[in-house]
């Protein structure tokens, strides 16, 4: 097709409102700042209400209404794919002419993609070397981790690989990055978003909820002495807005009688705690609960603070 064409309808669908187009999707806008949303399904994402445009910070891919369509259209049909087809829906939505095929332009069902884990890698050396020396969680916490199949190193890309489950089977992943400096995650297709990243102990009847696995890791270690690895269970997220599996899983485990709550110390931390709390009062009102906060951005920034102190001080005391 003409590139110029191409350009010109492109033009006509940008003012095509991002938000909207979101929920048409099936997908959740939650707002985080005055001119910003972000989605509770993806939590990378931001969404310029000023500018209608929008950025995955997880894969880094951008734009206008269109690249959007394309981006996350794709979840729910693979017709999506055809910037030709995309171009027609959105015009179809914004009654525009149009000047080509007349494909059915009615949002497609959504299709059901199957949950497929990344393959494992044969060792888990680039893991466990950014988890203990990046991240300065304790080796024993990540070993816990490896043994109780909750995380492995991919194969190929050497990304750490979260993996949540429902009883015994996995329904749920999430990939981190393994590279210093470089942010990547990206949440395995397919994921059942009523379960997180679950870290069981039996007869635990304290649940502690972080947003981030790395996070969980990360108080884990900051409490060792405490052995709180040993005594609770916990949950991790993947997102502040994905708050759903915690009530899942306090269905699904009602030994559980109090609750930590214990998400990043930001404003999209403090809005959804206040959301758990909300529905603990109205659904649980058998369990207590406890927000606390860490004393930086989230508990992986307050424990490598607290160990380069830690290292510090030591340095000046020989």
């Amino acid at each position: 097709m003409n590139k110029e064409l191409i350009n010109k309808r492109r033009s006509h669908v940008s003012n095509y409102d991002l938000v909207h187009l979101a929920e048409e999707l099936g997908l959740t806008p939650i707002r985080v700042g005055r001119k910003y949303f972000t989605l509770r399904e993806h939590d990378s994402v931001r969404i310029n209400t000023f500018s209608n445009t929008f950025k995955r910070y997880s894969n880094g891919v951008w734009g206008d209404s269109l690249s959007f369509l394309i981006e996350f259209g794709q979840e729910r049909s693979n017709k999506f794919k055809s910037i030709n087809y995309s171009l027609y829906w959105l015009e179809k939505k914004m009654n525009n002419e149009n000047m080509f095929d007349k494909d059915n332009t009615v949002l497609p069902e959504k299709e059901k993609v199957p949950f497929v884990l990344p393959p494992k890698d044969d060792n888990y050396k680039r893991v466990f070397a950014y988890l203990i020396k990046t991240r300065m969680i304790d080796p024993e916490i990540v070993k816990i981790f490896v043994r109780k199949k909750i995380l492995y190193q991919s194969k190929g890309t050497k990304n750490c690989v979260f993996v949540g489950y429902n009883k015994d089977k996995p329904v749920y992943a999430s990939e981190r990055g393994t590279i210093p400096g470089k942010r990547f995650m990206y949440e395995i297709p397919g994921n059942d978003y009523d379960y997180g990243i679950n870290f069981d102990n039996d007869n635990a009847d304290t649940l502690i909820i972080t947003e981030a696995v790395i996070d969980m890791m990360s108080l884990m270690t900051l409490k060792m002495n405490y052995k709180f690895h040993l005594k609770h269970s916990f949950l991790a997220l993947g997102g502040a807005e994905k708050i759903e599996c915690i009530f899942t899983y306090l269905r699904e485990h009602q030994n559980i009688k109090d609750v930590m709550i214990a998400l990043d110390n930001d404003e999209a931390g403090k809005i959804a705690t206040q959301k758990i709390i909300e529905r603990l009062k109205k659904e649980f009102k058998q369990i207590k609960y406890l927000p606390v906060y860490s004393e930086e951005k989230d508990w992986n920034e307050t424990l490598i603070k607290k160990r380069k102190e830690l290292i510090s001080n030591q340095e000046l005391s020989i």
